[in-house]
């Protein structure tokens, strides 16, 4: 028993894991079914090819099995051609364009599952041993990420000027945490004053108003308490009072 246990484990070790990731998904397929059945001949393994084909699915391909309950069932020539149906078809490219230029990231998703999304998108465009045309494709998935960016985060992106797609993407993520940051300070904050916000940093808030920057160790110039701004605050000049500006104070009368 142990024996075969072991002969058992030596086929597993002998076949390569199958990830159904672009470019060669096409090629790693047909490679992984043909290994599959050189090594198990006897009726033994055979049997139980099904079970070691599944156990051997990685990345979209182990997300296929994993939605789909005839794959987790099925004989393995049912298997064999569920996995040539999803993977071995080349894909469309008028489909993944569309895709790829239409891609927008949706309010509250975070910036890595959108970078995920819009590259999962731009793989189905490449195309096995063309590097320039490769490269071409990542320069359009850095474009459409960039373009897809929930507005705030886009703009300091953009003022990055990122070379590449990973300092597009580490540039987004510095943008997404700025952003929930500055929420926590200051929930009023808009859109008018984005680029000083990121100037400030982490460390500084910008008030709602002309988008100058406010320290929060200064006092405010009005009321001279701390831990906010004449503007975030609306102090008024005359009296003092928070709630409304001098042209609106009630000691106006």
């Amino acid at each position: 028993m142990d024996k075969k246990v072991e002969n058992i484990g030596a086929i597993i070790a002998l076949i390569p894991t199958y990830d159904g990731e672009p470019p060669q998904e096409v090629a790693n397929l047909t490679l992984f079914l043909s290994i599959c059945e050189q090594v198990c001949t006897s009726a033994e393994t055979m049997a139980l090819l099904p079970i070691i084909g599944r156990s051997k699915l990685k990345g979209k391909a182990y997300e296929f099995l994993s939605m789909s309950t005839e794959l987790q069932t099925c004989n393995w020539d049912r298997m064999k051609e569920m996995l040539k149906e999803r993977f071995a078809k080349p894909p469309n490219y008028k489909v993944a364009m569309f895709e790829l230029t239409i891609a927008k990231q949706n309010a509250n998703e975070p910036v890595m599952d959108y970078y995920n999304r819009v590259v999962q998108i731009g793989k189905q465009l490449y195309e096995p041993d063309k590097k320039d045309h490769n490269n071409a494709i990542d320069h359009m998935i850095q474009a459409s990420f960039e373009k897809g960016l929930e507005y705030k985060i886009r703009i300091f992106v953009q003022a990055k000027e990122p070379a590449n797609l990973t300092a597009s993407l580490d540039a987004a993520r510095t943008g997404e945490m700025n952003i929930g940051v500055d929420k926590l300070i200051n929930p009023r904050v808009g859109k008018g004053v984005v680029n000083a916000m990121f100037k400030a940093g982490a460390n500084q808030h910008v008030p709602r108003g002309k988008g100058k920057l406010f320290d929060p160790k200064e006092p405010c110039k009005n009321c001279g308490k701390m831990g906010h701004s004449t503007r975030d605050k609306r102090c008024c000049f005359k009296c003092k009072g928070e709630g409304h500006m001098s042209f609106s104070c009630p000691k106006n009368g």
